[in-house]
């Protein structure tokens, strides 16, 4: 017996439909899509127009009745320490000036490295064949995606 004979309430007809909607929307997404990123660079060329001209008046906001006010505003951006050796000497500054709570606060691990290791460690875990616990890690997740590919015929 094959899956759709199991399947007695979903048609293929049905599955043909549904799945036709959604490269429909499929579709209609990646074109407001385009329109949205165009839209954002026009904004941001824009912005970066208007803080030029900010700067050259030497003005920090300007106010247009009816309208509403920009203020220029800045902040302060660092890159994270790429080498172990910086981020040692960023570890012991903290350490040193604020204590190791405050250490562990700032001291992360992005999510994209962390499910990285995770699958290394399932792996591990199907070879040594024991259930994979790693202390601290909530159980994972399983989140179903789909991929299209149109028909090349």
């Amino acid at each position: 017996m094959n899956e759709w004979e199991e399947k007695k309430d979903v048609s293929v007809d049905a599955l043909k439909a549904l799945i036709q909607e959604l490269r429909q929307a499929h579709s209609h997404y990646e074109t407001l899509k385009e329109t949205a990123n165009e839209a954002r660079e026009k904004y941001e060329a824009l912005s970066l127009k208007v803080i030029g001209t900010l700067q050259a008046a030497g003005l920090k906001n300007f106010d247009i009745p009816g309208l509403g006010k920009v203020t220029l505003a800045s902040k302060y951006s660092v890159r994270v320490p790429k080498n172990l050796e910086d981020k040692r000497k960023l570890f012991d500054y903290i350490r040193n000036a604020y204590g190791d709570d405050v250490l562990d606060e700032y001291r992360t691990i992005n999510y994209q490295t962390l499910n990285a290791f995770v699958n290394q460690e399932a792996e591990i875990s199907k070879v040594e064949k024991q259930a994979m616990r790693i202390p601290g890690i909530e159980s994972p997740t399983e989140e179903f995606y789909l991929q299209f590919r149109k028909d090349r015929g």
